[in-house]
């Protein structure tokens, strides 16, 4: 059994950031806490998924911070309209997250997670160059990408160098497998020496931390037919028809290739332990490098 302690549970409201936070209350280690950035999913921040993932991480001795991108668009989620919260609103959350943690004399390594929507900005946080981003001054020491979508992709991904753990759901069609593993041998190919591992779990759907029976979602909008790649000056490419969009124009058009509808669910006790621990063996495994 893990050794766990207690932890709290308190809101935050700053003038460019809101969100929750997960403060283990056990002493601090002389070489510092690490901290974790949970970004939420579309479907945002949720007992299941995201307070879940903090609870687990916080009992053992992580600080977790789960930023909160969707206040500022109006909204509580945005899965029935991605659009609503731009990959690059998911992208400063997690950077003002971080700018948080980096500011405390308690905290050490800062990595980050986030799972579908937020998979994608956690994967995307550890590469060198986001087009449309200014630069970011900081390093997440890992990188951990549950299903993340891979509809967008870096034209020229190239990584900060530290490690990624992408984990897939087999049944996964609303952020399919084979796109993102697509897309992890396209930043491996860019990156050779980089540490990223991609895994696929077997009989997994969407959002396979909730528990019970599989459900489908008609209203969920999907893009895992789609592939854009981002050029380095913003604009994006419709890799299917070679037509060149530039970055004001890319999401009304992204809206015409919607598809609607997805499994998600069907997940157990047992699946949700089993990723949490693979999680934590991973960061265990980097940190002790």
């Amino acid at each position: 059994m893990d050794n766990t302690v207690p932890f709290r549970h308190s809101l935050f409201c700053l003038p460019y950031l809101q969100g929750e936070s997960y403060e283990p209350q056990s002493p601090a280690p002389a070489n510092r806490r690490t901290a974790l950035v949970i970004v939420p999913s579309s479907a945002g921040i949720t007992d299941v998924r995201e307070r879940a993932y903090a609870q687990f991480f916080a009992a053992r001795g992580l600080v977790c911070l789960i930023p909160d991108p969707f206040s500022k668009a109006g909204v509580t989620q945005c899965l029935s309209c991605q659009a609503a919260v731009p990959d690059t609103e998911m992208l400063y959350a997690a950077r003002a997250a971080y700018a948080q943690l980096a500011a405390r004399k308690d905290v050490g390594d800062i990595g980050i997670m986030g799972v579908s929507k937020g998979g994608l900005a956690a994967l995307h946080a550890a590469m060198a160059f986001v087009p449309s981003l200014p630069p970011f001054m900081g390093r997440f020491a890992f990188h951990l990408c549950l299903a993340p979508p891979a509809s967008i992709q870096l034209r020229t991904p190239r990584a900060t160098g530290a490690p990624v753990l992408m984990l897939l759901g087999s049944k996964d069609d609303f952020t399919e497998a084979a796109p993102a593993q697509a897309y992890a041998q396209r930043i491996l190919a860019v990156n050779p020496t980089l540490r990223l591992d991609c895994r696929v779990v077997a009989g997994a759907h969407h959002a396979w931390e909730s528990r019970g029976a599989v459900r489908y979602l008609p209203d969920a909008e999907r893009y895992a037919h789609c592939l854009f790649y981002l050029e380095n000056d913003g604009s994006y490419t419709d890799s299917h028809t070679g037509r060149h969009l530039l970055a004001e124009d890319f999401w009304q058009e992204l809206s015409q290739h919607a598809t609607q509808g997805a499994h998600v669910g069907g997940g157990t006790d047992a699946l949700f332990a089993w990723t949490c621990h693979t999680l934590l063996d991973f960061i265990k495994e980097i940190k002790a490098r």
